[in-house]
């Protein structure tokens, strides 16, 4: 592990280029919920697949014959690379906070409501750029209503929001070093 954390360096190894769209993961709950049970409360580095159900390794199985005998891939023209690597920059303080928050036990009631409360506040803070509040759900009897429409405008927002943080923020580096 220790070897291995050498290379743990971006941009790493720029030579292969992985199609992250395609990685299977055994934490996939969908894809192995039976190593849900056989893994808690042991450290990631002693989570092992001894105990995985035979329904689970068919499943493994048949995922990864789909992935394997896909075409040859072409990508969506989206760096994936680059982007885990920005997202995991951002987040990654917020979500250490909320582990730390949340990884306690506690029978005072008080102590709960502060640390939800605080665990509230952390993801409110997280998720604030990409609330649309001037979306509106229609409701079920709104005769008229174009549905697709109202949605669209949420899933363009969620396409398009982390690209135009990121470029903001591209910016504003680039200006700083210019003055």
């Amino acid at each position: 592990m220790h070897a291995g954390s050498w290379h743990n360096r971006y941009p790493g190894e720029s030579r292969i280029v992985l199609d992250l769209t395609s990685l299977i993961s055994l934490y996939d709950t969908a894809l192995a919920p039976s190593l849900v049970l056989v893994c808690a409360g042991l450290e990631r580095c002693d989570h092992r697949v001894l105990g995985i159900s035979s329904e689970d390794i068919s499943r493994l199985m048949r995922k990864l014959t789909e992935v394997v005998s896909r075409p040859d891939w072409v990508g969506s023209g989206i760096d994936q690379k680059t982007l885990i690597h920005v997202i995991v920059d951002r987040y990654v303080d917020r979500l250490e906070l909320m582990q730390h928050l949340l990884n306690f036990t506690s029978s005072d009631s008080q102590e709960l409501l502060q640390r939800a409360k605080l665990a509230q506040a952390q993801l409110r803070v997280m998720l604030t750029p990409y609330l649309l509040h001037s979306t509106v759900v229609p409701s079920s009897d709104t005769s008229g209503v174009d549905a697709p429409h109202w949605a669209s405008l949420m899933f363009k927002n969620c396409a398009t929001m982390h690209t135009s943080v990121m470029i903001n923020q591209i910016l504003l580096m680039t200006s700083s070093e210019h003055l």
